[in-house]
């Protein structure tokens, strides 16, 4: 599989770097970018499959999380965003089902405790003592969250 390689640990924390600065900066994630890491992740994925080292089934099995998040994105919108989705596919070729899945609940578990300090501290800021002065609902960017874990994914022992 890929990710037990160097470059291919190297190639998923660039694009990981990538997804999250642009997802920060512009909530987004631009199509060229993706459709070009998709071709990168695609060709080193056939080269490892002509040395006969690729397993096909958890690199078919590995864009599944990434799949069920962007149908639910499709059916709620706002909720997951279709970026979202679209960077748990790619990194599910890398990956593996099993990693990504690991990923995907890992990312998700720190972006709810950051949502948890950010609902507690909020109105403590904001001096009017509850949650009447927040009119809106606040989205925050969900791919900045995969940097840690990614980055304990790599030094942790895989399964």
């Amino acid at each position: 599989m890929l990710f037990d390689h160097t470059p291919g640990r190297a190639m998923l924390l660039l694009f990981c770097l990538w997804s999250a600065y642009e997802d920060a900066r512009n909530k987004s994630l631009p199509l060229c970018g993706l459709v070009f890491f998709f071709v990168l992740f695609l060709t080193a994925n056939g080269l490892l499959a002509l040395g006969g080292i690729l397993f096909y089934k958890k690199v078919l099995l590995g864009p599944l999380p990434g799949l069920l998040l962007l149908g639910l994105a499709k059916i709620s919108p706002e909720s997951v965003g279709e970026g979202d989705g679209y960077f748990f596919i790619l990194t599910g070729l890398i990956l593996g089902w099993q990693n990504n899945l690991w990923l995907v609940f890992y990312t998700f578990l720190l972006a709810a405790l950051f949502s948890l300090v950010l609902m507690v501290c909020r109105p403590l800021r904001s001096g009017k003592g509850g949650r009447s002065g927040r009119k809106k609902k606040e989205m925050i960017p969900l791919l900045p969250f995969t940097l840690p874990v990614l980055c304990i994914l790599m030094t942790a022992p895989m399964p």
